[in-house]
């Protein structure tokens, strides 16, 4: 599983900052503002999770699972023109569709030019890893149920997770 670079740092944070906010409450029995307070914080988690720490770029020998913002497309290795790095990872497809993982890798840093050097471009590892796997299993027979072109549909367990959390913020919020 590829992830950006930080979205856990970020989500650990968040959550810890917001166990001790609630989890005060808590402790001072303080039952009013726990129950008013917890479904506002979950669902602040959970944008941050949806936003930083779900999307992710996986792979196995039927082809790519891209986890994008509430999205979730599958590619099989047999559509798979092109997997290259713009500011993200993007997989260019056999059936026309262009794929940006968001959730994917970024490029690093430029290194400095150095006295008669350029300043150099590195490279992410994350795309060697990718076009190497899409060398091994794109080779390999096996069948794959998508019938070779990508796939999309829509995150269901993100939507169901902040559908929850939204209607309880609702309730926290009116009820008296």
């Amino acid at each position: 599983m590829l992830r950006g670079r930080g979205g856990s740092t970020a989500f650990g944070l968040v959550a810890v900052v917001s166990a001790f906010l609630v989890g005060d409450a808590l402790v001072r029995g303080d039952w009013e503002v726990v129950l008013r307070t917890t479904p506002p914080v979950g669902l602040v988690l959970w944008a941050i999770w949806v936003l930083l720490l779900r999307p992710s770029i996986g792979f196995d020998a039927n082809g790519l699972v891209v986890v994008n913002v509430l999205r979730i497309v599958r590619v099989p290795w047999e559509d798979v023109e092109y997997i290259g790095m713009r500011y993200q990872i993007v997989v260019e497809t056999r059936s026309g569709p262009t794929i940006r993982c968001w959730g994917g890798p970024t490029l690093p840093r430029p290194q400095p030019a150095r006295r008669g050097r350029a300043a150099v471009m590195p490279r992410a590892r994350e795309v060697d890893v990718l076009n190497d796997a899409r060398d091994r299993y794109g080779a390999a027979p096996h069948g794959t149920p998508g019938g070779g072109t990508a796939t999309r549909a829509w995150d269901t367990v993100a939507l169901v997770i902040g559908a929850v959390c939204a209607v309880a913020t609702v309730l926290a919020v009116t009820l008296p």
